[in-house]
């Protein structure tokens, strides 16, 4: 059995029409012909039958198709892992991680962490929170680094951050505006965290009901937007460490309610020890860096 004909036949059965198979795979509508009658000549049954100028698959090509596509994907994988080894990798792990933990913390980690693990191939599969728990879940994932608890009751997952949540505002407020001025100047950007605007936003509400809000729900949007002079937002300290430090946006320290804390969860479902060095090398850098001096829990 050749390979090619099950390429093919994968492809014809999604497309239904050997002219277009013929198009996407680069080969000749005659070969796509051929590939398909040896692989019918193999399995002694037909795959296909006509309908005018389409085509659509028989009860055995039904049958068959998963088959095919399970081999493809086995064909392919083993592709992948003597590429890996030829490069030097001994190991793979792939990581569903939330954007903004992605854009924040993962950069200057995993330049260290190649350093120190050579041997690792890594994947990065930026994913939302709500949906990391599941990408795990389902296999798609080795690791999940998410902003929430996932609700998958055969994950393993524990907290490897803690992080205050604080009010920004556009740079232009940075001479000691008073607390009540910034809620009636500025729209509130609300819902670019998964879990703490429902709690917030009504508390926010209590105590100046006439701050106008806009839901924004993703966090690079809503820095931008502040910086823009839109609007003020509650966000994770973390997430806009950068931004402060250049003066970009700027910390209104606020007093009226307590503010809550967010937590970045490490999320997996097997116990092997490259899932255990990761994270003890993950949460070694995070006790390195300056985002987590005032975390008494590392």
């Amino acid at each position: 059995m050749d390979i090619k004909w099950i390429q093919t036949f994968i492809t014809a059965a999604e497309h239904e029409n050997f002219r277009k198979t013929s198009e996407i795979l680069f080969i000749s509508q005659p070969t796509v012909t051929l590939h398909i009658k040896n692989l019918e000549l193999l399995l002694e049954t037909d795959l296909f039958k006509k309908n005018g100028r389409n085509i659509s698959l028989t009860e055995a090509g039904h049958c068959f198709l998963p088959y095919a596509r399970k081999l493809i994907d086995a064909y392919n994988s083993g592709l992948e892992g003597i590429q890996n080894w030829k490069q030097g990798y001994k190991k793979k792990l792939t990581i569903s991680i939330a954007p903004h933990i992605a854009a924040t913390v993962f950069p200057e980690f995993l330049k260290n962490y190649f350093i120190e693990n050579p041997h690792i191939d890594i994947t990065i599969n930026v994913t939302k929170s709500p949906d990391i728990g599941q990408e795990v879940n389902a296999g798609n994932a080795d690791i999940g680094i998410s902003r929430m608890v996932p609700y998958q009751s055969k994950l393993i997952f524990e907290s490897i951050w803690k992080d205050e949540v604080i009010l920004v505002a556009p740079k232009t407020e940075v001479n000691n505006i008073k607390e009540e001025e910034i809620f009636y100047k500025y729209k509130m950007l609300t819902h670019n965290h998964p879990v703490y605007w429902e709690d917030l936003l009504p508390i926010i509400k209590n105590f100046y009901p006439n701050t106008k809000s806009m839901a924004v729900t993703q966090v690079e949007i809503t820095k931008q937007f502040i910086m823009a002079g839109l609007g003020i937002s509650f966000l994770p300290s973390l997430l806009v460490q950068k931004e402060l430090q250049r003066n970009e946006l700027v910390h209104i320290p606020t007093s009226k309610f307590n503010l809550p804390t967010t937590q970045i969860y490490f999320i997996h479902k097997k116990e092997i020890k490259e899932i255990h060095d990761f994270k003890l090398s993950l949460c070694n850098f995070l006790k390195s860096t300056k985002f987590l001096e005032k975390n008494e829990n590392f």
